[in-house]
């Protein structure tokens, strides 16, 4: 019997809006869910560097720290970008490419687009989960050009 306890993470993106990405963040141990929080991207714009989400696909979620965002998460493989984070923001505008996690979708500022709340508290129980590199899949629950979900 193994008992090696691998972790993964997944991201199932929900909703494609056309100024933002919204979908589920699921921290896998071997077969069981221990985490799940929200995540809020940019829209997706063909991967373009600083204004778009990331493709679907398979990368590295690597631990990192540094002295403007304190610790995250980078991600890794991301083709043709460098610097992709999961780290605390609220709105759309404080992202460059990056992921905001939060517990909650909510319109902080009255402007009609939904936000993510607590993105602080999500990023420091991820982190304290997320030790070390792990494999980290991006995947969407909608078909591109319809609105039927999978």
């Amino acid at each position: 019997m193994n008992s090696q306890k691998k972790k993964t993470a997944v991201l199932i993106r929900t909703s494609k809006e056309p100024g933002e990405v919204r979908g589920t963040f699921l921290i896998f141990e071997n077969d069981d869910v221990i985490f799940s929080c929200k995540i809020l991207e940019l829209p997706d714009k063909g991967n373009q560097k600083k204004v778009s989400c990331i493709p679907i696909g398979i990368y590295k979620l690597v631990p990192r720290s540094s002295q403007s965002k304190g610790d995250h998460l980078e991600i890794q493989g991301v083709p043709g970008r460098s610097l992709c984070l999961i780290h605390i923001a609220n709105y759309t505008r404080e992202l460059e490419g990056c992921q905001a996690p939060g517990c909650r979708f909510l319109d902080l500022d009255g402007d009609g687009q939904l936000d993510i709340g607590d993105s602080r508290i999500a990023l420091q129980r991820i982190v304290s989960i997320i030790t070390e590199p792990i494999t980290y899949m991006v995947i969407e629950t909608k078909q591109e050009g319809t609105n039927e979900k999978l």
